[in-house]
C-alpha cells in the first residue's frame, strides 16, 4: 500500500505541476523505482493532467462566465444606488498585455502550437498550458498528440539527468554541473 500512494503521489505532482514530478522522485531515498518506472509515473502524470485540463476547461469557463455575470451586475446595481464608497473600493484596470503574455504571444505567433507544447510542462504548468493551447486550438486530439510529445520528451530529459549525475537534490545536480 505504501507504495501504490508513492506511486499516487507522483502521477498527482506531476499532472499539476509536471517539473515537480520528476524531481520529487529524487528528493527521498524511498523512492527507489527503475528508470522506466520514474519515467512511465511522470508521463502518466502529465497525460492524466492534460486530459483533465483539456475537457474540464471547458466546464471551467462555463462556470467561470456563470458566476462571474450576476457578481458584476450586483457589483453594478450597488455602486449605482450608492452602497459601495469609491474611495474604499477602487476597481483598476487590470494590464492585458504584460511581459509574460507576450511571450506567450511570440511564442505562439513564431512555433504555434509546438512552441506552447514544448514550455507547458517546465514553464507553464499542465493547467495553464493545456487551457491556453486548447483556446487557441479546438482539436484536442492534436493538443494532446503534442503535449504528450513534449511530456516525453521533458520526462527522458530530466530524469536521465539526475540518473546520468546520480544525484539526488537539485543542488547536487548544479554543483556536479559546474564541476
Amino acid at each position: 500500500m505504501d507504495e501504490f500512494l508513492k506511486v499516487l503521489l507522483i502521477i498527482a505532482m506531476s499532472s499539476v505541476k509536471f517539473i515537480a514530478g520528476p524531481v520529487f522522485l529524487y528528493f527521498d531515498d524511498n523512492y527507489n523505482f527503475s528508470f522506466i518506472e520514474k519515467i512511465s509515473y511522470s508521463i502518466i502524470g502529465g497525460m492524466l493532467g492534460v486530459l483533465i485540463f483539456a475537457y474540464g476547461s471547458d466546464f471551467i469557463v462555463r462556470v467561470w462566465v456563470f458566476l462571474k455575470t450576476p457578481v458584476v451586475a450586483i457589483f453594478k446595481r450597488r455602486h449605482a444606488e450608492g452602497k459601495i464608497n469609491a474611495d474604499h473600493f477602487i476597481i483598476r484596470k487590470k494590464k492585458v498585455f504584460n511581459s509574460r503574455n507576450r511571450r506567450l504571444v511570440r511564442i505562439w505567433s513564431n512555433y504555434g502550437i509546438i512552441g506552447i507544447a514544448f514550455v507547458t510542462p517546465i514553464l507553464l504548468s499542465i493547467p495553464v498550458g493545456t487551457f491556453i493551447a486548447t483556446r487557441l486550438i479546438h482539436n484536442k486530439k492534436k493538443v494532446m498528440m503534442y503535449m504528450f510529445i513534449s511530456i516525453v520528451f521533458w520526462s527522458f530529459l530530466m530524469i536521465s539527468i539526475f540518473e546520468l549525475y546520480h544525484v539526488l537534490t537539485l543542488q547536487d545536480l548544479k554543483r556536479s554541473i559546474i564541476e
